[in-house]
């Protein structure tokens, strides 16, 4: 019957039933902003010492008022030892501060600099009238602001962008200029700082010295206040573009530069926006290098290295204390994490723009642009979701005083193409937070029902468990589940995590088949198999007429039957009993095989002949359909 058998253990098993599992997804809640969930943005000011989240922000405005023609205004966020959060409600002219959870039952928000007026302006957006120097910091006149940190000295330490000038507010209270003479130009090295124009400081950031470091956005560069009180140029020429990596850093050029960080080891991070980058300058030698981004400005590449993803105008970057590099993929509506490997991932925001829900896993509540990143001293992550007009948490593993294991909403999906609904039989993926200890835990055939303290149950009965991590369970939904509406709940003994315990029921759709092929990770590229046996790639296509095998679940019932978390026997071969069809270039295509892959749980297998009818090509789409449901389309190569 041509039937090819492949063992897909040794080559490709992770990739279908583990690496997606790296993608941990902490929970989020909303810190400040009233904007509803769903709802229309609520953006203006009010709420001073009241809840944060009751309070209207303003942030940063989508279009430069002294210039429409430019959209890259910044509002950044900073973290201090304590948990007191700070951000620049830039439109509101404002510097804000959020009291460190824990203190009260419900951190309030209170201004602790500008006075929500701006100074009057010239035609080249340079202030003509006293921005409050030698004053009350919350009688200032600031400009719509970009940054906050706090200086280990103390003081508050504020990118005023429109003013053209970095200023600190001292432990007194009063404001002061630190670098720039309020004049709309690029700042100039080797001078006195407050001496010098500057063209929009957009981000700030200190290094371990506690010199002060800042991004000058229309200035594409890179500069630091040195310990002579003179600024000095770290990265970037003053030209946009980009030239090259692994050079000086000052000799390569940056393009709208607005977000800034250091990393554990020192070295200099830069959200490099109109180049779609995050690059690197390594403290030890100043050479500049990308280690996020192609610098096509799209979505791809999540599962894989992070150099080979694609990113749409990042505006900030973070790391935490774990290796951990963060990325604010403004257009893309997501948070990146580049973990210690260099892979990534997406750890919040859908990909489309909108008012997601709070209490979730990040990565199924929508995001609105998230321009600003800051990383507290529990390595949690808190978000600017510029457009929504929020700051936002995203609280990673157990939660102190205890966490219950929650699954998302529209978190159970095919183990394969993440789509609802699922087949019985199938391996599915369950999303959500809290789902297991920090450690993950996975094994091999068969599978048990409870792993490492974790079980999940469908209409009360426990199901078999191949791979659980805090924020993804991998599954397989038994056989025995019927059609219709089924109910999952996630159980996590209180000994292996703080708190622990039953999360509340999750509804999902059982359908009598539900096919899903499997793909690498961050792409719609099938892990198939030539019919000799190797791997399907675009240097390694098969020929039309001959055999290709992809990898799927979905199938549903099968004969002779398996029992549920048991391997497929080798001996005797499992076919799906449902009808199934398949097509490869939009031209339908002979089966050969369709059931389980020998040795293997809930995995499929499907045997297809190329059709000679279909084009050859690099990324040819082949789709199967089982009990007449479609599966989501992948892509093979062929010759």
């Amino acid at each position: 019957m041509g039937f090819s058998r492949v063992w897909l253990g040794l080559l490709v098993l992770p990739a279908l039933l583990g690496a997606q599992t790296g993608v941990i997804s902490g929970v989020i809640s909303t810190v400040a902003g009233k904007t509803p969930v769903n709802g229309a943005p609520v953006r203006g000011f009010d709420g001073d010492g009241a809840a944060a989240t009751t309070a209207a922000l303003a942030l940063a405005n989508l279009q430069n008022k002294c210039d429409p023609n430019r959209f890259e205004q910044t509002s950044h966020i900073s973290v201090d030892s304590k948990g007191n959060v700070y951000f620049a409600d830039s439109d509101n002219q404002r510097i804000r501060r959020i009291d460190a959870p824990g203190t009260i039952s419900a951190p309030t928000i209170s201004t602790v600099g500008g006075s929500g007026s701006t100074p009057a302006i010239n035609n080249l957006c340079q202030a003509t009238s006293p921005v409050g120097d030698g004053g009350s910091a919350t009688s200032a006149l600031l400009f719509n602001p970009s940054d906050v940190v706090l200086h280990p000295n103390g003081n508050l330490i504020i990118a005023d962008q429109q003013n053209n000038r970095i200023r600190q507010i001292a432990p007194d209270g009063k404001i002061a200029t630190i670098v720039g003479s309020g004049l709309h130009n690029f700042y100039s090295p080797g001078i006195p700082a407050t001496s010098s124009p500057m063209d929009w400081p957009s981000s700030l950031a200190i290094d371990g010295a506690g010199l002060i470091y800042f991004a000058e956005l229309h200035g594409n560069r890179v500069g630091k206040l040195g310990a002579d009180g003179k600024l000095s140029t770290v990265a970037g020429t003053g030209f946009p573009g980009f030239n090259s990596d692994r050079i000086p850093a000052n000799t390569a050029t940056l393009t709208k530069p607005a977000g800034i960080a250091f990393d554990g080891s020192g070295n200099l991070l830069i959200a490099d926006t109109g180049n779609h980058r995050v690059r690197k300058v390594t403290t030890a030698d100043g050479v500049i290098s990308t280690i996020a981004g192609t610098g096509r400005q799209a979505f791809c590449g999540d599962g894989g290295p992070a150099v080979q993803a694609c990113l749409d105008t990042p505006m900030d970057v973070k790391a935490d204390a774990l290796g951990n590099i963060y990325i604010a993929d403004a257009g893309n509506h997501r948070v990146r994490r580049i973990d210690a490997a260099g892979n990534i991932s997406t750890v919040a925001g859908t990909g489309q723009p909108g008012r997601g829900a709070d209490g979730v896993a990040a990565t199924s509540s929508a995001l609105n642009y998230p321009a600003a990143l800051a990383v507290d001293g529990n390595n949690d992550l808190y978000i600017v979701d510029w457009q929504n007009y929020l700051v936002r948490k995203v609280t990673f593993g157990a939660v102190p005083g205890g966490a219950v294991p929650a699954i998302a909403s529209g978190g159970i999906v095919n183990g394969a193409s993440f789509t609802a609904p699922v087949s019985p039989g199938s391996i599915i993926s369950l999303f959500g937070a809290n789902l297991a200890p920090a450690t993950a835990g996975s094994n091999g055939a068969p599978w048990p029902t409870n792993l490492g303290g974790v079980s999940v149950e469908v209409n009360g009965t426990p199901v078999p468990l191949y791979v659980v991590t805090p924020g993804q369970i991998n599954a397989q939904l038994p056989y025995e589940t019927p059609a219709g509406t089924a109910e999952a709940v996630a159980v996590v003994a209180s000994s292996t995590t703080a708190g622990g315990g039953r999360s509340a029921a999750a509804v999902f759709t059982v359908a009598g088949a539900a096919p899903g092929i499997f793909v690498y990770a961050g792409s719609d590229r099938a892990i198939a198999a030539n019919q000799d046996g190797t791997i399907n790639s675009a240097d390694n296509p098969e020929s039309r007429g001959r055999v290709v095998v992809c990898y799927v679940t979905g199938l549903g019932t099968v004969g002779p039957p398996v029992a549920s978390g048991q391997a497929a026997p080798a001996d005797v071969l499992s076919f799906a009993t449902a009808a199934v069809s398949a097509s490869i270039g939009g031209a339908p295509a002979q089966v050969m095989f369709a059931g389980l892959a020998p040795g293997f749980v809930g995995l499929g297998q499907i045997n297809i002949t190329v059709p000679n009818e279909a084009a050859p090509g690099t990324t040819v789409p082949v789709a199967i359909q089982v009990g007449g449901q479609t599966s989501k389309a992948a892509t093979i190569s062929i010759r």
